[in-house]
């Protein structure tokens, strides 16, 4: 059996490498859901997964340009919706998750994938796959591209779906045998160096780090920050550390919210943020320095060097 686990005690909460393509996830038991992300502009690709799924379905091109004219394709938007209508499975229903995790520019230059729209999708899928008890099937996103970061994506793969018991499988694309996938791994950490990965759209630029490593380290693990008067670009590029070391944005102020990391330029941020502080005691108000020492330092430093001063 080209499919059959060739690690049987291998930990349901552990990510499956495959050799095959992902259009066809003949590593499914049951329903499937496929993961494609794509960018904002409404216009659908051409090449690689792209066509590989027009081929599988006319439903793909169809729904992310009617989103795309609907204006609702928001960065972190998930379409997800079914794709047997030209060829099925007779064990499951496949269905599509495009998650829109990338940006086009009017001078039609594309973003890499941005992480933080990338763990916003995963959630979603994570509900939907839990409601319909469906396993997550995904190519390498963004591999073989410019900055691509692939510990940052897995890391959100297997926090979001994986370690929450979705059987979830990534696929590497093999053009000598499209039609014979197997498992080619067992499971935790993937090598950076497998043949014949698709490739995709360009990944955001990661922290260094030696490329024999399997993981990146989670010192940012249970930090979840709100960003307070802090410039988008600044905001982007604090937020692509924090979520590749483990850490989490919010999006909204919340008691989740473990740290405000704000800029104060005037009285009126200090009495927001005091305002905020006094509605949500346990968030601690810092500089962005302190995230910025926390990377450096490869550590989750004392914030008491970096509080602001808000009497």
């Amino acid at each position: 059996d080209d499919i059959s686990m060739c690690s049987t005690d291998s930990n349901s909460t552990d990510i499956h490498y495959v050799m095959g393509d992902v259009t066809h996830p003949h590593a499914a038991k049951g329903d499937a859901i496929i993961i494609h992300c794509v960018d904002d502009s409404g216009w659908w690709g051409r090449g690689g997964l792209f066509t590989a799924l027009e081929v599988r379905s006319d439903e793909p091109r169809k729904q992310y340009e009617l989103a795309g004219k609907m204006k609702d394709l928001d960065l972190g938007n998930v379409l997800l919706f079914p794709i047997d209508d030209k060829q099925s499975r007779l064990d499951g229903q496949d269905r599509l998750a495009l998650i829109v995790a990338q940006q086009r520019d009017r001078a039609n230059n594309l973003s890499g994938i941005l992480l933080s729209a990338l763990d916003e999708g995963l959630k979603k899928i994570y509900i939907a796959a839990k409601r319909s008890k469906a396993s997550v099937h995904l190519p390498r996103i963004g591999h073989s591209t410019k900055g691509f970061n692939w510990y940052g994506t897995e890391r959100l793969i297997r926090k979001h779906l994986a370690s929450r018991g979705v059987p979830t499988f990534i696929y590497y694309h093999n053009r000598a045998a499209r039609n014979t996938p197997h498992i080619v791994t067992g499971t935790k950490g993937a090598n950076s160096n497998r043949p014949g990965d698709e490739t995709e759209a360009p990944g955001p630029s990661a922290p260094s780090h030696s490329s024999g490593s399997a993981e990146l380290p989670s010192f940012m693990k249970g930090v979840h920050v709100f960003f307070y008067n802090i410039p988008a670009s600044e905001r982007k590029r604090l937020s692509r550390y924090l979520i590749t070391y483990d850490g989490d944005e919010e999006d909204i102020m919340s008691a989740e919210v473990t740290h405000i990391v704000a800029e104060v330029e005037n009285n009126i941020h200090t009495q927001e943020l005091q305002d905020l502080v006094l509605q949500y005691t346990e968030a601690v108000p810092v500089q962005k320095a302190w995230l910025e020492a926390c990377f450096f330092k490869q550590q989750k430093v004392n914030t008491s060097h970096f509080l602001h001063p808000l009497r």
